[in-house]
Protein backbone atom coordinates (compact mmCIF):
# COMPACT_ATOMS: atom_id res chain seq x y z
CA UNK A 1 0.00 0.00 0.00
CA UNK A 2 1.62 2.97 -1.28
CA UNK A 3 0.86 6.19 0.49
CA UNK A 4 1.06 9.94 0.07
CA UNK A 5 -0.20 12.93 2.18
CA UNK A 6 -1.99 15.70 0.08
CA UNK A 7 -3.48 18.29 2.48
CA UNK A 8 -4.75 19.37 5.94
CA UNK A 9 -6.95 22.21 6.65
CA UNK A 10 -6.73 23.54 10.37
CA UNK A 11 -10.99 24.38 10.96
CA UNK A 12 -13.48 23.09 13.38
CA UNK A 13 -12.85 21.93 16.65
CA UNK A 14 -10.26 18.91 15.83
CA UNK A 15 -9.38 20.22 12.20
CA UNK A 16 -10.72 19.21 8.67
CA UNK A 17 -9.49 17.41 5.61
CA UNK A 18 -11.01 17.33 1.88
CA UNK A 19 -10.78 14.07 0.38
CA UNK A 20 -11.22 12.50 -2.84
CA UNK A 21 -14.37 10.12 -2.57
CA UNK A 22 -14.90 6.55 -3.89
CA UNK A 23 -15.23 7.20 -8.28
CA UNK A 24 -17.23 9.65 -9.25
CA UNK A 25 -17.69 10.56 -5.46
CA UNK A 26 -15.95 14.01 -6.08
CA UNK A 27 -14.77 16.00 -3.18
CA UNK A 28 -15.60 15.19 0.48
CA UNK A 29 -15.11 16.60 4.03
CA UNK A 30 -13.87 14.48 6.72
CA UNK A 31 -14.33 17.14 9.92
CA UNK A 32 -13.23 16.18 13.60
CA UNK A 33 -15.30 17.49 15.87
CA UNK A 34 -14.19 17.40 19.76
CA UNK A 35 -15.25 18.48 22.63
CA UNK A 36 -13.20 19.54 25.84
CA UNK A 37 -13.73 16.28 26.82
CA UNK A 38 -13.69 13.01 25.47
CA UNK A 39 -15.51 11.75 23.15
CA UNK A 40 -14.70 13.03 19.27
CA UNK A 41 -17.20 12.71 16.70
CA UNK A 42 -15.47 12.06 12.82
CA UNK A 43 -17.79 13.46 10.47
CA UNK A 44 -18.72 12.72 6.70
CA UNK A 45 -19.85 15.21 4.54
CA UNK A 46 -20.40 15.68 0.72
CA UNK A 47 -19.31 18.77 -1.30
CA UNK A 48 -22.75 20.35 -0.45
CA UNK A 49 -22.28 19.97 3.67
CA UNK A 50 -24.67 17.52 4.45
CA UNK A 51 -23.84 14.76 6.65
CA UNK A 52 -22.93 11.27 5.26
CA UNK A 53 -22.11 9.77 8.41
CA UNK A 54 -20.42 9.51 11.68
CA UNK A 55 -17.43 8.21 13.68
CA UNK A 56 -17.58 7.93 17.46
CA UNK A 57 -14.35 7.24 19.60
CA UNK A 58 -14.15 8.08 23.20
CA UNK A 59 -10.69 10.03 23.84
CA UNK A 60 -9.96 12.81 21.13
CA UNK A 61 -8.91 12.49 17.60
CA UNK A 62 -7.98 15.49 15.75
CA UNK A 63 -5.42 17.23 13.03
CA UNK A 64 -7.13 15.10 10.45
CA UNK A 65 -4.59 14.69 6.92
CA UNK A 66 -5.80 13.31 3.86
CA UNK A 67 -3.80 10.26 2.45
CA UNK A 68 -3.82 9.00 -1.05
CA UNK A 69 -3.44 5.25 -1.63
CA UNK A 70 -3.05 2.44 -4.41
CA UNK A 71 -4.62 0.47 -1.97
CA UNK A 72 -8.49 1.95 -2.13
CA UNK A 73 -10.24 4.18 -5.04
CA UNK A 74 -10.89 7.25 -2.79
CA UNK A 75 -8.64 9.04 -0.29
CA UNK A 76 -7.80 7.85 3.31
CA UNK A 77 -7.82 9.89 6.32
CA UNK A 78 -5.23 9.87 9.16
CA UNK A 79 -6.22 11.43 12.91
CA UNK A 80 -3.59 11.81 15.90
CA UNK A 81 -5.25 11.68 19.53
CA UNK A 82 -5.63 9.54 22.27
CA UNK A 83 -7.92 6.57 23.26
CA UNK A 84 -9.14 6.64 26.78
CA UNK A 85 -12.04 3.87 27.11
CA UNK A 86 -9.96 0.83 25.65
CA UNK A 87 -12.11 -2.27 25.91
CA UNK A 88 -9.38 -4.60 26.93
CA UNK A 89 -6.98 -2.80 28.96
CA UNK A 90 -8.55 0.81 30.31
CA UNK A 91 -6.77 3.61 30.71
CA UNK A 92 -5.44 6.42 28.26
CA UNK A 93 -2.72 6.11 25.09
CA UNK A 94 -1.92 7.82 22.34
CA UNK A 95 -3.19 6.54 18.96
CA UNK A 96 -2.63 6.90 15.49
CA UNK A 97 -5.84 6.22 13.54
CA UNK A 98 -5.70 5.37 9.58
CA UNK A 99 -9.68 5.91 7.95
CA UNK A 100 -11.26 4.80 5.05
CA UNK A 101 -13.93 7.87 4.58
CA UNK A 102 -15.73 6.39 2.19
CA UNK A 103 -17.18 3.38 4.45
CA UNK A 104 -17.91 6.11 7.26
CA UNK A 105 -21.86 5.74 6.35
CA UNK A 106 -24.57 6.36 9.47
CA UNK A 107 -23.80 5.98 12.81
CA UNK A 108 -20.99 4.12 14.05
CA UNK A 109 -18.18 3.55 16.92
CA UNK A 110 -15.01 2.69 16.85
CA UNK A 111 -13.97 -1.16 17.29
CA UNK A 112 -11.58 -0.53 20.12
CA UNK A 113 -13.87 2.35 22.26
CA UNK A 114 -17.22 0.11 22.39
CA UNK A 115 -20.35 2.09 24.49
CA UNK A 116 -22.56 4.44 22.18
CA UNK A 117 -24.73 1.98 21.58
CA UNK A 118 -24.23 2.01 17.40
CA UNK A 119 -22.75 -0.60 15.55
CA UNK A 120 -18.70 -0.96 14.81
CA UNK A 121 -17.09 1.04 12.38
CA UNK A 122 -16.15 -0.48 9.10
CA UNK A 123 -13.89 2.45 8.48
CA UNK A 124 -10.78 1.86 10.40
CA UNK A 125 -8.13 0.97 8.07
CA UNK A 126 -5.06 0.79 10.65
CA UNK A 127 -5.05 1.55 14.28
CA UNK A 128 -2.00 2.27 16.21
CA UNK A 129 -1.06 2.21 19.86
CA UNK A 130 1.84 3.71 21.43
CA UNK A 131 3.57 2.86 24.50
CA UNK A 132 4.54 4.80 27.38
CA UNK A 133 8.18 5.28 28.16
CA UNK A 134 9.60 4.57 31.48
CA UNK A 135 10.14 7.92 31.84
CA UNK A 136 6.63 8.33 31.35
CA UNK A 137 5.55 5.97 33.71
CA UNK A 138 7.82 6.98 36.60
CA UNK A 139 5.47 9.71 37.17
CA UNK A 140 2.10 8.80 35.80
CA UNK A 141 2.92 11.30 32.69
CA UNK A 142 -0.32 11.89 30.29
CA UNK A 143 1.35 11.36 26.79
CA UNK A 144 0.01 12.44 23.33
CA UNK A 145 0.89 12.31 19.65
CA UNK A 146 1.48 15.75 19.50
CA UNK A 147 2.12 16.37 15.72
CA UNK A 148 2.88 14.77 12.15
CA UNK A 149 6.05 15.36 11.54
CA UNK A 150 7.99 15.16 7.21
CA UNK A 151 10.05 12.42 7.55
CA UNK A 152 10.98 12.20 3.98
CA UNK A 153 10.36 9.79 1.29
CA UNK A 154 7.65 7.55 2.02
CA UNK A 155 7.86 7.29 5.84
CA UNK A 156 5.76 9.10 8.27
CA UNK A 157 6.95 10.72 11.31
CA UNK A 158 5.14 11.65 14.23
CA UNK A 159 6.39 13.37 17.47
CA UNK A 160 4.68 11.79 20.79
CA UNK A 161 5.21 13.92 24.02
CA UNK A 162 4.60 14.38 27.89
CA UNK A 163 3.37 17.22 28.99
CA UNK A 164 5.60 19.46 30.47
CA UNK A 165 3.90 19.20 34.07
CA UNK A 166 4.57 15.92 34.05
CA UNK A 167 7.47 13.97 32.50
CA UNK A 168 7.98 16.38 29.53
CA UNK A 169 8.87 13.26 27.33
CA UNK A 170 9.55 13.39 23.34
CA UNK A 171 10.07 10.66 21.00
CA UNK A 172 9.51 10.52 17.24
CA UNK A 173 7.95 7.58 15.54
CA UNK A 174 8.26 6.74 12.12
CA UNK A 175 6.77 4.26 10.14
CA UNK A 176 7.27 3.30 6.26
CA UNK A 177 4.41 3.54 4.31
CA UNK A 178 2.60 0.20 4.66
CA UNK A 179 2.39 1.84 8.43
CA UNK A 180 4.92 -0.51 10.02
CA UNK A 181 7.10 1.14 12.76
CA UNK A 182 10.38 1.60 11.39
CA UNK A 183 12.18 3.09 14.42
CA UNK A 184 11.84 5.29 17.27
CA UNK A 185 13.99 8.04 17.82
CA UNK A 186 15.04 10.37 21.20
CA UNK A 187 14.88 13.99 20.90
CA UNK A 188 17.19 16.39 22.16
CA UNK A 189 15.03 17.21 25.04
CA UNK A 190 15.18 13.63 26.61
CA UNK A 191 18.96 13.81 27.98
CA UNK A 192 18.12 17.02 30.26
CA UNK A 193 14.72 15.37 31.55
CA UNK A 194 16.36 11.81 32.14
CA UNK A 195 19.25 12.93 33.89
CA UNK A 196 17.29 14.80 36.05
CA UNK A 197 15.23 11.57 36.80
CA UNK A 198 18.30 9.58 36.96
CA UNK A 199 19.23 12.31 40.20
CA UNK A 200 16.02 11.30 41.69
CA UNK A 201 16.39 7.48 41.15
CA UNK A 202 12.91 7.43 39.46
CA UNK A 203 14.65 5.46 36.12
CA UNK A 204 17.29 3.42 35.59
CA UNK A 205 19.97 3.01 32.32
CA UNK A 206 20.67 5.36 29.35
CA UNK A 207 18.82 6.20 26.16
CA UNK A 208 20.46 3.89 23.98
CA UNK A 209 19.92 2.07 20.55
CA UNK A 210 18.72 -0.83 22.80
CA UNK A 211 16.25 1.08 24.84
CA UNK A 212 14.84 3.02 21.03
CA UNK A 213 14.09 -0.61 20.25
CA UNK A 214 12.32 -1.51 22.95
CA UNK A 215 10.01 1.47 22.58
CA UNK A 216 9.59 0.21 18.65
CA UNK A 217 8.83 -3.41 19.56
CA UNK A 218 6.12 -2.02 22.21
CA UNK A 219 4.18 -0.43 19.26
CA UNK A 220 0.61 -2.39 19.20
CA UNK A 221 -1.69 -2.86 16.27
CA UNK A 222 -5.57 -3.17 16.89
CA UNK A 223 -7.04 -6.07 14.67
CA UNK A 224 -10.75 -5.52 15.41
CA UNK A 225 -10.78 -7.80 18.41
CA UNK A 226 -7.61 -7.35 20.13
CA UNK A 227 -4.04 -5.63 20.46
CA UNK A 228 -1.13 -7.54 18.27
CA UNK A 229 2.76 -6.39 18.70
CA UNK A 230 2.91 -7.60 14.82
CA UNK A 231 1.78 -5.46 11.93
CA UNK A 232 -1.59 -6.10 10.83
CA UNK A 233 -4.77 -3.96 9.54
CA UNK A 234 -8.65 -3.86 11.20
CA UNK A 235 -10.10 -6.38 10.23
CA UNK A 236 -13.83 -5.37 10.86
CA UNK A 237 -16.72 -8.09 10.44
CA UNK A 238 -20.30 -6.87 8.99
CA UNK A 239 -21.55 -9.22 11.89
CA UNK A 240 -19.96 -7.50 14.71
CA UNK A 241 -22.40 -5.59 16.82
Amino acid sequence: MEVVFTNQHSLFGGGLALAHGAKGAGIEIVASVQHYRSPTVVARLNGRGELLGEYRHFGHLYSPQTVSSSAVSGDLVVLIGSNDVDSTSGGEFPVIVVLDPSKISGRSEATTTRGFGFPSSMAEVVYIRIPYSDMDNAVDAVIDVVRPMAAGGKRWSFLVAGSESTSGSCFEYVFDQTWRVESVLSTDANARIRAKMLDKGLVHGQIDQRYLNALKNSVEYWDGQEWKREFCLVHSAPSRN
